[in-house]
């Protein structure tokens, strides 16, 4: 198989006098998770931080969305912050996003 390729399977019956009809097709992609993402670059504009990465190796499937997490005050935890939602299509083009600080 080729990777990021679609693949659609059949199944046909046979016996002595004959094949079946095909079942209904079952469409599958030769893709993989994608690679881990490189750590974020951050930069500090007035009162918000800006977080930008890079895209990884997709695994041949487009990549639809990012978790991004960040510290909490206890410096122990990490949340993810409504203003950086990595589900976004502007978050997943733009591979940046910005929160106050």
């Amino acid at each position: 198989m080729i990777s990021g390729r679609a693949y659609v399977f059949y199944i046909q019956a046979r016996n002595s006098v004959g094949y079946s009809l095909q079942s209904a097709p079952l469409t599958t992609y030769a893709a993989q998770a994608p690679d881990t993402p490189n750590a974020p670059i951050t930069a500090i504009s007035g009162d918000f931080v800006s977080i930008k990465w890079t895209i990884p190796y997709d695994g041949s499937s487009s990549i639809t969305g990012y978790k991004i997490l960040i510290r909490s005050y206890d410096n122990s935890t990490f949340v993810e912050n409504p203003n950086c939602n990595g589900l976004t299509s502007v978050v997943v083009t733009s591979l940046t996003c910005s929160v106050p600080i």
